[in-house]
């Protein structure tokens, strides 16, 4: 630092401070101090002032520094980072980094001078400026998603915020900006699969529920309320083994169980007690539902078999009444399957072959020929 006179006058002097910086000092010091017999005192007056510089010149050196430091932080992070950074003041764009460049398809050139808001679909200008103002005034407010037009004609979901700075000594507004358009259509594309799956499950022609692993219901299809006489919010309340049949529980509470634990789907067959105590058979068909690698429910489609157990049932007292009239024909009679299974063997073909039917029923192999045949 090189301290020197520089000026007087009958008033006063005053010494200035060349620096290798951006400051100049100058200290101004009374004529009258000149002519004080004790020239210590002005000496020690003049290392105090000096002193002061020195330390005031230290501090500013130091805010300059770290004033440098932080401009060139900023910069390098306006000009790297993968968000698109923007800065607007009095409702237009005055900067724009690279990245906010490339999402928009606009140059800075292009976008510097105009508003904003130009680039946000219309439908969506009163949720950005409505959120934006919130979040400036410092309102708790979440990032907040839009969408916006690009050059070409192209729509971008975006999700921003912003915050208040001040550029060039004038209020501004800094914001971060991010493409959520691939996020926004995986969204979609789960979202219009659950509607699918929910649809095919709503409307399904079979009984669909879930329990969870202590058999709680947490969901069934309108098939299941049909059937079962229970509303989804009342099936809710239940468990599996609330609705089955009494005789079927160690089906439904044990094998089942033990078969889909050990990776079968295998079919079971049982009934189940309705709201107003009536019975419905049912085939059903579980399976376990996996969430993380780990099972967490398990999912059962059960068929109403009514039908099909009338149609068993008749077609079983049909065939009951036809060996009934076998088994008192005159001539000796036997009926085997499509399988050469005995299954109707009559009183007179007893006397014929000396063969009780207890001991040919259910064999196959041709064992009816040996009482004809001796084979």
């Amino acid at each position: 630092m090189v301290f020197k006179l520089c000026k007087f006058n009958r008033n006063k002097i005053f010494y200035s401070t060349m620096f290798p910086t951006l400051i100049q000092t100058r200290v101004f010091l009374p004529w009258r101090f000149l002519h004080m017999e004790n020239k210590e005192n002005l000496n020690e007056q003049l290392k105090v002032s000096l002193q002061k510089i020195r330390q005031q010149i230290s501090e500013l050196d130091m805010l300059d520094s770290h004033n440098k430091r932080s401009q060139e932080l900023f910069t390098a992070l306006f000009i790297s980072s993968p968000i698109g950074i923007f800065i607007v003041q009095d409702s237009i764009f005055v900067d724009v980094n690279p990245q906010f460049e490339k999402m928009i398809g606009l140059s800075k050139a292009e976008l510097q001078g105009t508003n904003p808001l130009n680039l946000v679909v219309p439908e969506n200008r009163n949720h950005v400026k409505k959120n934006a103002i919130k979040m400036l005034k410092g309102y708790p407010t979440p990032p907040y998603e839009y969408r916006v037009i690009q050059k070409g004609g192209n729509i971008k979901w975006i999700m921003e915020t912003v915050t208040s700075i001040q550029y060039l000594g004038k209020p501004a507004t800094l914001g971060n900006f991010m493409d959520i358009t691939e996020r926004k259509l995986t969204e979609e594309a789960l979202r219009e699969s659950q509607e699918h799956y929910w649809d095919l499950f709503e409307n399904a022609n079979d009984l669909i529920y879930i329990h969870n692993l202590k058999g709680r219901f947490t969901s069934i299809n309108k098939n299941a309320e049909q059937i079962s006489g229970y509303t989804r919010e009342e099936a809710l309340q239940l468990g599996f083994l609330d609705v089955v049949a009494p005789e079927d529980t160690e089906t439904a509470g044990t094998t089942i169980v033990r078969d889909i634990f050990k990776g079968r789907i295998p079919t079971y067959e049982l009934d189940i007690i309705t709201k107003s105590g009536g019975r419905v058979p049912l085939e059903i068909r579980p399976r376990l539902l996996y969430k993380n690698g780990k099972p967490y429910a398990v999912q059962g489609i059960a068929r109403d078999i009514t039908e099909r157990k009338l149609m068993e049932n008749q077609l079983r007292a049909t065939n009951q009444r036809l060996l009934d009239i076998i088994e008192f024909l005159p001539d000796a009679t036997f009926v085997i399957d499509q399988n050469q299974k005995v299954i109707a063997w009559n009183r007179a073909t007893e006397v014929m072959t000396g063969i009780n039917k207890k001991n040919i029923i259910g064999h196959g192999e041709y064992a009816y020929a040996i009482p004809f045949y001796g084979y």
